[in-house]
This record gives C-alpha cells, structure tokens and sequence, in this order.
C-alpha cells in the first residue's frame, strides 16, 4: 500500500468511529460484549449474540461537570446507624447477662454434684455381714447431677459462641 493510500484509509477509520464515541459519550449506559467468535465490543445497546462483559452507567451529560451529584439526606442513614448500634449493644448485653447466667448454673450445678458424691442414708443399705452397701438409687441419684452438670456446661459454651459470633 503507498502511503497515501494508509492517510486515506486512517481517516476513513477515524471518521467512521468518531459517530461511535460521540454515540457512546451521549448514552447512558455502555455495554462491553464479546461476540461469538471472540471479538471485543463496545456499545450502547445490547447486541443480540453477544455475552455481556461489563456494563457501566453513565451519569446524565445533562448536568454540568463542576456541580457535584446531590447527596442523599444523611438524617435517615445516621437514624438506620443509631438504630443499628442499639440493637448490636442490646445483643451484646443480652449475650454477657447469659454468660453470667451460664457461669453461676454451671458452677450450682458443680457444686450439687460436688456435695452430692456421699450418699445419702436413703441410698446405703445395711447386709447381714454387718457391711452397708450403696442401692441403686445414689447411682441413678449422681448421673443426674452429672448430666446437670454437662447441661450447664453447653450452656455456658453456647453463650460464648453466641457472643463471639456478635463480635
């Protein structure tokens, strides 16, 4: 090719692509699409085939580019914050009050098993060889001071999962 023919062939492409940029400076939403055999596509409107890249949305050309976009009201965003803060605060106390709560049954709950160990008069029985021999009755007696205990205790680990999962 002679290189008046590329000049030619140069502006030729530009002026056949600046109608394109005007177009797409003028639209407000621009669409980056891949065509079926993999060519790279910029447009203002969806092309029938084609798999949606990326879209971006343009601002209104109408408004002038000093004067900065209208703010929303904060009042409603630092009222939905306030809201939130309390409730998180509120969750927060609920976990610490069943913490302390947790804590005391499982250490009532220790304690009973702790006190509970001796049996009882009740439970000891008396043999002829002079002996005394504990009955069923403390053994059944002292597994349900254990499973007091074990049941305060996945309390207790439930509200430290509860408040760590608020922190």
């Amino acid at each position: 090719m002679s290189c008046g023919c590329r000049s030619q062939l140069r502006a030729f492409i530009c002026a056949s692509l600046l109608p394109a940029a005007v177009l797409a400076a003028a639209a407000n939403t621009i669409y980056k699409q891949q065509l079926p055999d993999g060519q790279i596509v910029y447009s203002d409107h969806r092309i029938k085939g084609a798999k949606l890249l990326y879209k971006v949305d343009m601002p209104d050309a109408q408004a002038p580019a000093g004067t900065p976009a209208p703010r929303p009201d904060p009042k409603p965003d630092v009222a939905a914050l306030d809201r939130r803060l309390r409730e998180r605060s509120a969750a927060l106390e609920r976990a610490q009050r069943e913490i302390v709560d947790a804590g005391q049954a499982l250490d009532l709950a220790k304690r009973e098993l702790e006190l509970g160990k001796e049996p009882l008069p009740t439970e000891m029985q008396s043999n002829a060889m002079g002996g005394t021999r504990v009955l069923p009755q403390y053994y059944d007696r002292l597994k349900k001071l254990e499973q007091g205990v074990e049941q305060a205790q996945v309390r207790a680990d439930r509200a430290y999962e509860a408040l760590n999962q608020l922190r």
